[in-house]
């Protein structure tokens, strides 16, 4: 069986590598724009600056993989 290669998304890289180097606390990630907790527009904020939305041409599977695990939610269902 042949080997596959796991290639991540920038922005999933981009966010495990701050959240490496930087205390956890300092990144906050939420879910807006939607009647449940668990489905929307990711939006990000450090350092208690302004929040700002995610821009989707990158986000994948493993951004929202990221992104769940970072608001303790389970797995990825669906990607809008």
């Amino acid at each position: 069986m042949p080997i596959t290669k796991y290639k991540p998304s920038l922005f999933a890289v981009l966010l495990e590598l701050l959240t490496y180097y930087l205390h956890f606390s300092d990144i906050e990630v939420r879910l807006e724009g939607n009647l449940y907790n668990h489905a929307g527009r990711v939006e990000v904020r450090m350092n208690g600056g302004a929040w700002g939305t995610v821009c989707d041409d990158s986000f994948d599977h493993d951004a929202a993989s990221v992104v769940c695990n970072m608001l303790g939610l389970g797995y990825v269902l669906h990607l809008q």
